[in-house]
């Protein structure tokens, strides 16, 4: 899993296709632009991308206090990759300037997520 709240930190991100890398950096530009590159990702306003590439990688949202089974995006976006494997983008809203956007393979993504 790769937690992403500004543009500094898109160098760690390893082993995830470029695509979605790049809606990755659109994201967290967007968030510094407004919101500020020195904001705290949990104490502030804006939000952070949280990348979900292991199977059991959907369990850290409950860690995030994201209950999965509960979840209801706002928005979802499907991301076809060069390398054949697509990865859903979802969009929570937590309140109305907080947001949580998740990226994560479409194979291990949740009925739930699928659903809405």
């Amino acid at each position: 899993m790769f937690k992403i709240s500004h543009v500094r930190e898109l160098s760690s991100i390893t082993g995830i296709p470029a695509e979605v890398v790049g809606v990755v950096e659109g994201i967290v530009s967007i968030l510094d632009r407004v919101y500020g590159p020195e904001r705290d990702p949990l104490e502030d306003d804006g939000g952070y991308a949280v990348i979900l590439h292991g199977e059991d990688d959907l369990s850290v949202l409950a860690d995030l206090g994201l209950e999965v089974d509960e979840l209801c995006p706002e928005y979802t976006d499907i991301i076809k990759t060069s390398i054949g494997v697509e990865y859903i983008h979802a969009v929570i809203l937590c309140n109305n300037e907080f947001s949580v956007y998740i990226l994560m393979p479409k194979a291990n993504a949740s009925e739930n997520l699928l659903d809405c």
